[in-house]
């Protein structure tokens, strides 16, 4: 996730991968939880994203936290989404804390030299862990030459399929491949760009969501997807993310 746009349909509460009516006391745990997902001493996310995307991640989720962790905060945001009108009680005018829970939170530092010290609060093993995401990473590294075959995309472009695309709010799987077959991206080709298995594509596409794993990694397959085709990531994840949590009956996040 190179860069993750701001955009007036941008949902916190999305971010944090909580319904809109969460119990206040429950966000500082999604918050905390979707910190660790997105560590980068996290091998099952590093296989899916670089450094700088991972940054991003985090950095969205600080602002989200921001602002769904205080009540007051949360209450401007839903009035002016129009989130929880009828729930005022999703809201703790009680807190101890004056509605900062993040007094009550550790000091998360993801900087790279520090992953072994942050991690290990959580993970008794993450001196393994770094070790590998620096194996990883070394293993890794290519010229400027290399990158650009990589990631370079040339298709001949069909102005009434790409104005589809620009007008969609809706990427089912098959949509999905549609577009990939159309910008001449193989799988096999796909799965090297996004260092996503070829049969995790393979799914993505089919919507054979029970082979899938739990949706916070698919969120992470479907950005990568959608990056790497030229797509809008985060429009992408939004429409199909919904269809993953419809089908295994997850709660969904509202939007407007």
């Amino acid at each position: 996730m190179a860069q993750w746009r701001i955009m007036e349909t941008k949902n916190y509460y999305e971010v944090l991968d909580i319904p809109t009516n969460c119990p206040q006391d429950k966000i500082a745990q999604a918050y905390q939880s979707a910190l660790i997902a997105y560590s980068e001493d996290s091998l099952a996310i590093y296989s899916l994203m670089s450094s700088d995307d991972c940054k991003d991640i985090r950095n969205l989720i600080e602002e989200a936290y921001s602002i769904l962790g205080d009540p007051g905060k949360r209450k401007q945001y839903d009035h002016s989404r129009g989130f929880n009108q009828n729930s005022p009680e999703t809201y703790d005018s009680n807190d101890p804390n004056g509605g900062n829970e993040s007094k009550k939170l550790p000091s998360f530092d993801f900087a790279e030299n520090n992953a072994v010290e942050v991690t290990s609060v959580f993970n008794s093993s993450s001196v393994m862990a770094s070790k590998g995401v620096n194996s990883i990473k070394k293993n890794s590294e290519v010229n400027l030459d290399e990158a650009r075959r990589k990631f370079n995309i040339n298709y001949e472009t069909n102005i009434e399929f790409e104005n589809k695309i620009q007008n969609s709010t809706e990427f089912s799987g098959s949509f999905l491949k549609e577009i990939r077959e159309y910008k001449g991206v193989t799988i096999e080709r796909l799965a090297e760009m996004t260092r996503i298995m070829k049969t995790y594509i393979i799914h993505l596409e089919n919507e054979d969501f029970p082979k899938l794993p739990a949706s916070a990694y698919v969120r992470g397959f479907v950005f990568q997807y959608a990056k790497h085709l030229k797509l809008n990531p985060d429009l992408v994840c939004q429409s199909y993310i919904a269809r993953v949590k419809k089908a295994r009956n997850e709660p969904l996040v509202q939007s407007v």
